[in-house]
């Protein structure tokens, strides 16, 4: 029964909630679509559930001439943990996909060492939203590593904001896990100004940690100051 285009996206959207064997085989001719707003459906789909998501599907979504779905695609390769795309994907000519290819790292942490390896390829990336992006993503993974050179703040702060859980990333920076991610977690917090992230720079029983955590909210700070000076 032919659908409209908005119906079409209605129903890749309810095959969420499907569990069935041949799901991603009935998907398959959707990610083919002529639509760009249903490949971009069945891109986002794959984030959600990569296991509705056919292998060769995913590989023609983060090849597709439209940059909204490589966005979403980014997403599904992480999730699905097919680094042999996001590592194609750094080389995409649009600033905003290679971004959202860090961001998708980020939030599907923890990587494996591919995917660590394709966030060090982008933090030397040309583009400063970029490197901002894998920098961010670095903390998300555990890895507190200090705010490089030439980074906007405020673009490392958008995305601290578009990666991660922000309660779940306070709770890690108030936690009792390692000192390591307990420190990124804090790090990324005052990347916001967030007053948890004033909380650890207070009160962390880790004098080391109360130190770089107080570091990183006054250099956000000057570093703000500094750019819109």
């Amino acid at each position: 029964m032919p659908l409209e285009p908005a119906q079409t996206v209605l129903l890749v959207r309810l095959a969420r909630f499907i569990h069935h064997a041949g799901l991603s085989s009935l998907l398959l001719p959707l990610s083919r679509s002529s639509w760009p707003e249903v490949r971009e459906a069945v891109a986002e789909l794959g984030r959600q559930r990569p296991d509705a998501t056919d292998p060769d599907a995913l590989e023609l979504l983060t090849a597709d001439p439209v940059i909204a779905v490589r966005h979403a695609a980014a997403g599904a390769a992480a999730a699905a943990e097919r680094y042999d795309l996001l590592e194609r994907m750094t080389q995409d000519p649009d600033v905003g996909v290679r971004r959202q290819v860090a961001i998708a790292l980020g939030r599907s942490a923890p990587a494996s060492k591919p995917g660590l390896r394709i966030l060090e390829r982008l933090g030397v990336d040309p583009e400063m939203p970029v490197r901002a992006a894998a920098y961010v993503a670095r903390l998300l993974q555990g890895t507190p590593v200090p705010l490089p050179p030439g980074i906007d703040p405020r673009t490392a702060a958008e995305a601290v904001r578009e990666a991660s859980d922000l309660p779940s990333l306070r709770d890690t920076a108030r936690g009792t896990v390692g000192e390591e991610r307990r420190l990124a977690a804090a790090l990324a917090l005052a990347l916001l100004q967030d007053e948890v992230a004033r909380e650890v720079a207070r009160t962390d029983p880790i004098p080391a940690i109360r130190h770089r955590v107080s570091g990183a909210l006054e250099l956000a700070v000057q570093r703000t100051v500094g750019s819109t000076a």
